[in-house]
């Protein structure tokens, strides 16, 4: 089962995470062969974390981003990090389903976006839930 982000997160997982709950906003969801369930919240310190659970494997992910990914550990889950760009990092945990990423967008002016991701996963990863 592909989880909902947007709805099996709590606000204090979100808070403890170092952002704003009360600007939870869903994403551009698709469903189909490939599904996305997306959700995005921002911090007061100029990051936007956006959250998302999808039926796609941790290989095509890498395969994706070859050359930009690292396997790691969050929370004993398999899980890639990933620098996408100089604003943006991501760190895709395996599900029974395909993944949960959690990646952090950094605006101008802004710490380094992938400061403190892989914490930021580890506080997010619980809402999974270990039977997904």
């Amino acid at each position: 089962m592909v989880f909902d982000a947007c709805t099996w997160i709590s606000d204090h997982d979100v808070q403890e995470a170092g952002f704003d709950p009360a600007t939870r906003k869903r994403g551009k969801d698709r469903v189909a062969e490939y599904t996305y369930l997306t959700c995005d919240f921002d911090s007061d310190r100029g990051v936007r974390l956006a959250i998302e659970s999808s039926n796609i494997s941790l290989e095509e992910v890498e395969k994706k981003y070859s050359g930009k990914t690292e396997r790691i550990s969050v929370n004993g889950r398999e899980a890639l990090f990933t620098r996408k760009s100089d604003s943006t990092c991501s760190v895709d945990i395996q599900t029974r389903a395909g993944y949960f990423g959690i990646t952090l967008n950094r605006g101008p002016e802004t710490v380094d976006s992938c400061d403190n991701i892989v914490d930021t996963a580890a506080i997010l990863e619980p809402s999974v839930g270990k039977e997904n």
